[in-house]
């Protein structure tokens, strides 16, 4: 009996993986992804009518005044709440998860420096109002602005 060595590998069999050039359908390779490939395109679709199942984004706003009272959360709260229309936005199926995130530790780090920095520099409020102002134009475009008729 061999030990389970260094060695001991290089006794087992080696299988040899060949492809037959018989091994064709429809001009592809009989493979299961190829086939899975070809089943989810367009042309093969069997849905009648496919490109016509289009699914609108949901809405954020169901009133126009509710557009201008999520944008201001931001600015009342000097942008440490400014993650809460986001996560909102995420619960409504409008944003993917990372936005709220991206925007709660941004939140976080603004009340981080706000609380632990005695000495304000220059570039703290700049970078606030940056945040605010980034975070307010987000909540804004949420929804597409409907256009006024003439």
């Amino acid at each position: 009996m061999h030990s389970r060595g260094r060695h001991a590998a290089s006794h087992a069999p080696v299988a040899t993986v060949t492809i037959s050039a018989a091994v064709w359908t429809n001009g592809y390779p009989a493979v299961p992804w190829r086939a899975m490939l070809c089943a989810m395109s367009a042309h093969g679709d069997s849905t009648p009518n496919a490109q016509l199942t289009y699914l609108p984004r949901p809405r954020m706003f169901r009133e126009p005044w509710q557009r201008y009272a999520w944008a201001a959360l931001p600015l009342v709260s000097m942008s440490v709440l400014a993650f809460v229309p986001f996560v909102v936005a995420w619960r409504r199926g409008v944003v993917s998860p990372a936005v709220p995130g991206v925007y709660f530790v941004g939140s976080a780090v603004v009340f981080g420096f706000a609380v632990v920095q005695p000495d304000v520099n220059a570039l703290f409020p700049a970078a606030v109002w940056a945040f605010m102002i980034t975070a307010v134009v987000h909540v804004l475009r949420l929804d597409p602005f409907k256009r006024q008729s003439k």
